[in-house]
């Protein structure tokens, strides 16, 4: 649902939050867009080894048909 929100301009924020695995993978966000996703990061947190959170604005995307 991300990904379509994303892709359709309906967001002005994300926050992405990482958890340290050991093994194993993740879910991959911006991939499988159609276009490159500009983002302008705002802020970061870690909190020693554990998550670390980051707060990225969408910025707006060029030739784009979309009305945000």
């Amino acid at each position: 649902m991300v990904r379509q929100a994303v892709q359709a301009q309906l967001l002005d924020e994300l926050v992405l939050t990482w958890l340290p695995v050991l093994l194993g993978g993740g879910v991959r966000l911006f991939d499988v867009l159609p276009e490159p996703v500009a983002l302008q990061f705002s802020a970061a947190a870690a909190a020693g080894n554990g998550p670390l959170q980051l707060r990225a604005r969408l910025l707006p995307q060029k030739n784009s048909s979309s009305k945000r």
